[in-house]
């Protein structure tokens, strides 16, 4: 039976909610996804990507955010944990520390061996620039044209 579009307060926000929720990848989807990357110019960086979003569950921003010190132990090492602080994550509150898979632990060390990144390094870096903008340029780009101002500032 169809009620259209009258939903009471709380059946709208349950609706609404579904939207919202993340999607989860098969096992196959992600064994896909590390092999199509695999094959990219930078596939060491691409792969700990990949899997800072699907086995640590960070978000876009907390993995253009995150730097080798919040993965590293005292003596340089990666460590068991990332320790993820307020400003890289979502909201005043976000910050904590999310356990590293064996996985991950493996892909961050393999692309720690391919370029010396210091502490305050972030892991993710593009070719042109020590970090990539966690803003969605699709979103920035337009203003930034109409603004007449470069598409990215060095920091």
């Amino acid at each position: 039976m169809c009620r259209g579009d009258r939903y009471s307060y709380a059946e709208a926000s349950i609706i609404a909610g579904l939207g919202k929720q993340a999607k989860i990848l098969t096992e196959g989807q992600v064994k896909a996804a590390l092999a199509a990357v695999g094959e990219r110019r930078y596939p060491e960086r691409d792969r700990v990507m990949v899997l800072l979003s699907v086995r640590a569950g960070l978000r876009a921003k907390e993995i253009a955010m995150v730097t080798w010190g919040m993965v590293m132990d005292a003596e340089g090492h990666i460590g068991d944990a990332l320790h993820l602080p307020n400003g890289a994550s979502k909201g005043k509150k976000g910050g904590r520390t999310v356990p590293l898979n064996a996985t991950l632990c493996a892909a961050l060390a393999a692309l720690k061996a391919t370029r010396n990144g210091d502490a305050g390094d972030r892991i993710i870096h593009s070719e042109r620039y020590r970090h990539v903008a966690w803003r969605r340029p699709s979103v920035v780009s337009p203003a930034l044209r109409v603004a007449r101002l470069p598409r990215r500032v060095e920091s």
